[in-house]
């Protein structure tokens, strides 16, 4: 009957395994499934305002490394910008995965649409190495069947020794691995146990955890950064502009949006390269961060146009906006180049009047464009024309 027992209890045990090793497995699918779609809309919102391919192309060759093997924008005349011709030799031809290992290629291909800018009806197309998460898997389903081994040879013991106190412990982890899969990775697995296996086994998902939680955190930080600066990007700059508006309603204009382009950005790139031209960049979003308060916001919005939030305002942040304008005029040093580069500066003021953030939006860039086809360093709208 003991043994009768006992192979009932391994039996189980190795139902259990296999149960939690499910529920790990779709939650690394579900989290590299989400991962990789995040980071497709991301870059998607970093690349729709491109126009120039050399541009979009660095882009692609900047984010082209470790888990993203894949990376091209095929335009609306059927053009494709930015993957190189090796990865064509090495057989990867792309086709769109609706699930991990559709296709038996390896490589999970994601497709997004690039709305706005210059890159109207393109897509963004990325393929992303499955090899990483099969890697996972298989080192969890090898630490598993170990584990199943050792309880096979000791389990009669195991079962005379501790028996319930050794179950309810894996029916505690399995709940804890469950609520993983949900997506709750922030919580640590505290599970307590007599024995050393199940220790070290909550030891090793705790720490799968960790860097789930590490991971989702790193792509909430990029899918509202700009990758290049690291300064906030469109997105973010929208969520903090929308927090205000809800602030201040029925209030006067709280605070002032600058839309700023840096001009002959194209130029520099042709003539100088792109590592000067993104150096550049760095340096412009270093200046306007040094400039403004704590409080206020300087986003990148792509390309060669930044975004400065400046809370507190109400239309008179002539000052503020003097001390941006002197920064942006300084030289930028950059190696043995000394670069001079003039920026447009175009001012919208939050009113409070029925103005939502496109409206807020459009008036700022309408300012600015108005500002580069007159020659003024600075415009702000208002509300003619």
């Amino acid at each position: 009957m003991a043994a009768g027992v006992s192979l009932t209890q391994i039996v189980l045990v190795a139902l259990l395994l296999a149960a939690i090793l499910y529920y790990v497995d779709m939650a690394l699918k579900q989290q590299f499934v989400r991962d990789a779609r995040l980071t497709t809309k991301t870059v998607a919102a970093s690349v729709a305002p491109m126009t120039d391919a050399k541009n979009i192309s660095a882009m692609l060759s900047a984010i082209r490394t470790g888990k993203v093997v894949y990376a091209e924008v095929v335009r609306a005349d059927g053009k494709h910008v930015g993957n190189p011709p090796s990865t064509m030799e090495d057989g990867l031809v792309y086709a769109e995965d609706q699930a991990l290992g559709m296709h038996g290629d390896a490589v999970y291909f994601v497709t997004a649409p690039l709305q706005g800018g210059g890159n109207t009806a393109a897509e963004l197309r990325l393929g992303f190495d499955e090899h990483a998460i099969s890697m996972q898997r298989q080192q969890i389903a090898s630490f598993m069947m170990i584990l199943l081994l050792v309880y096979a040879l000791v389990g009669p013991v195991l079962i005379f020794l501790v028996g319930k106190r050794v179950m309810s412990p894996l029916n505690e982890l399995r709940r804890a691995l469950a609520n993983i899969r949900e997506g709750y990775v922030v919580a640590r697995l505290d599970v307590a146990s007599p024995v050393t296996d199940v220790r070290d086994l909550v030891t090793h998902f705790d720490a799968m955890r960790t860097e789930l939680a590490k991971r989702t955190t790193e792509l909430g930080h990029q899918a509202m950064h700009d990758v290049l600066t690291g300064l906030p990007n469109g997105v973010l700059l929208e969520d903090r502009i929308r927090q205000s508006m809800l602030a201040r309603s029925g209030k006067p204009a709280a605070f002032a949006l600058l839309l700023i382009n840096l001009d002959c950005m194209q130029e520099l790139n042709d003539t100088e390269g792109a590592q000067v031209c993104s150096e550049v960049l760095c340096m412009a979003g270093r200046r306007l961060k040094r400039v403004v308060r704590q409080g206020d916001t300087v986003a990148r919005m792509g390309g060669d146009k930044f975004a400065v939030m400046l809370n507190g305002v109400n239309k008179d942040a002539g000052v503020a906006i003097k001390i941006i304008q002197q920064e942006m005029q300084r030289e930028f040093q950059v190696g043995d180049h000394v670069i001079d580069i003039h920026a447009f500066i175009g001012v919208s003021y939050f009113t409070g009047a029925a103005q939502s953030i496109e409206d807020l939006m459009q008036q700022a860039e309408k300012a600015m464009n108005e500002a580069k086809l007159s020659g003024k360093p600075v415009v702000t709208y208002s509300g003619k024309g």
